[in-house]
């Protein structure tokens, strides 16, 4: 902390002493000396009211005055001042008394007869520390003040997170430090067959039917060692020879002195395929493979070898002028599949796919995909569902990108994109966004500006933070959510929609996916 001349020159000074001469000689030196704010008493007895209403900054106080000397002023002070720092400077002619008065709490002396240079150097250094030290006094409250908000904040946050988490999951739970459920969510839970107690029970009474013995064990001695575990996979076959499988998650909580309070986990649903065959067929050629940045996967006119099922990446399909333009004709996350002209008879691509989010893919050999539509089973029907997706967003987004506003465009783009990823906060530049849109990145940064100033989304370099979804639903065209309508009623099964296709199960053709929210067709209100 530092102190420019101006404040200490500005400090509330008050001479105390019976002696009109010294009172005066003291006040014509520091005035002198260019400080503004000098006052003063012959007596005693109104220091301290005085101080109570004015907090000076420093007193120049005199030991031997009649009927109150000055170390009663002091003990005086010491019940009155508004904080526990004394800025007495006292002003003495015995020495034994400057001992007395350090102790009695003064912080300083000056001797008489005064030397002008010593009491100008003592009262300027005086009131430098008292300063400071108010300054850090206040500096303390503030972060004390902050820290109260931000623990708060925290609090609050830490609510929504637990009510987002329940939220985006299938089934969520709360124990306690002695391992007894508090809290049990979701409807998934009775959908499973798996009773509350059983985590913590016997094994038989954990293992409802179907489950798969050694995962819940694996799960159970996680629980009970009380060790963090992420994506833990628990499956379950159905008697239709259907696989359902979800990935659990969970976290020892503890409190701020280190000591265990509880512990609390979600599933989220990742596979439903079936019947169990289909699965086990196509799972040998499944390899997990992360995305980069930026990573192309195949250009427009190749031949691809691989086809994608994106898990925690996005994947944008460009199509390229000759003259190098672009723009976004797709885009693909845990709804669906990079390549779908592999298995619907095309033998190159018409445009390029190019990595938009980092994450994690399942990658499979264009002849495994093929082989696995072939057979006309769940899986033949759902690639075919999907690729109608596909072309309903293609479609609209190509009326979207010739009739409607940038920021109607930018607003459906980031409401895409959030629906494909856990989070609200989009590691994205406007270049990269304008590059999806085919449009100048000028006009990017003009509407991403007004969206800020809505209070929609926070925007710095290479970050983009959702703060208000519903508002960019409102500002969004309506291509957003008959997209949206679209990829739900095809991707989730309905039998009134798609027909009676009993082992087909209300799930995305994703075999690795993550929960999105639903849009339900024709509802005219945000999703």
């Amino acid at each position: 902390m530092i102190l420019d001349a101006s404040e200490i020159l500005q400090a509330r000074i008050l001479i105390v002493d019976d002696q009109q001469s010294n009172v005066l000689l003291l006040r014509e030196l520091l005035v002198s000396a260019g400080y503004l704010a000098v006052s003063s008493t012959l007596f005693p007895t109104e220091v301290c009211a005085r101080h109570r209403q004015e907090q000076f900054d420093l007193i120049l106080l005199d030991l031997q005055m009649p009927g109150m000397d000055g170390f009663q002023v002091m003990e005086a002070l010491k019940t009155n001042s508004a904080d526990d720092y004394l800025p007495v400077l006292v002003i003495t002619a015995q020495p034994g008394h400057k001992l007395r008065a350090l102790q009695s709490g003064a912080k300083d002396f000056i001797s008489t007869p005064f030397d002008l240079i010593e009491v100008k150097t003592r009262v300027h250094n005086m009131l430098e520390v008292r300063l400071l030290y108010r300054k850090l006094n206040r500096y303390n409250q503030t972060l004390e003040a902050t820290v109260l908000q931000r623990t708060a904040e925290l609090r609050e946050s830490e609510a929504r997170y637990r009510s987002l988490t329940q939220l985006a999951a299938d089934w969520y739970w709360e124990q306690d430090e002695e391992m007894n459920f508090t809290k049990v969510s979701g409807p998934v839970l009775e959908m499973l067959g798996i009773r509350v107690a059983g985590f913590q029970g016997e094994r038989a009474a954990a293992c409802a039917e179907g489950w798969d013995e050694t995962q819940q064990g694996v799960l159970q001695a996680r629980i009970a060692a009380r060790q963090p575990f992420l994506d833990l996979i628990l499956s379950k076959t159905h008697e239709n020879g259907t696989l359902q499988s979800f990935r659990v998650s969970g976290e020892p909580i503890f409190n701020r002195t280190s000591r265990f309070i509880g512990y609390r986990g979600v599933g989220v649903e990742v596979a439903s395929v079936g019947p169990a065959s289909e699965l086990a067929a196509l799972e040998p050629h499944l390899r997990r493979v992360r995305l980069e940045l930026g990573q192309i996967l195949y250009e427009s006119g190749e031949r691809p070898k691989h086809a994608y099922f994106p898990a925690s990446s996005i994947v944008s399909l460009h199509y390229i002028t000759e003259s190098g333009a672009s723009a976004e004709t797709a885009g693909v996350g845990n709804e669906g599949v990079v390549g779908v002209s592999l298995y619907m008879g095309g033998e190159t691509m018409p445009g390029t796919a190019v990595v938009q989010t980092a994450g994690l893919a399942w990658q499979i050999d264009r002849r495994a995909l093929v082989d696995a539509f072939e057979r006309n089973g769940v899986f033949h029907r759902l690639l075919l569902r999907y690729a109608q997706a596909l072309l309903t967003q293609v479609f609209q987004s190509a009326a979207c990108n010739r009739h409607h506003s940038i920021e109607q465009q930018l607003c459906r783009w980031l409401l895409a994109t959030l629906d494909r990823l856990p989070s609200n906060d989009l590691l994205m530049t406007q270049e990269l966004v304008a590059n999806m849109l085919g449009v100048r990145r000028e006009s990017i940064t003009e509407a991403a500006g007004a969206l800020q100033r809505a209070g929609l989304v926070s925007y710095r370099r290479g970050h983009i933070s959702v703060l208000a979804r519903g508002g960019l639903e409102d500002r969004a065209c309506e291509c957003y959510r008959v997209i949206k309508n679209e990829v739900t009623r095809l991707m989730h099964y309905r039998p009134d929609l798609l027909g009676a296709v009993p082992s087909v199960p209300s799930s995305t053709l994703q075999i690795h996916r993550t929960r999105s929210v639903q849009v339900q067709p024709d509802s005219g209100g945000a999703p």
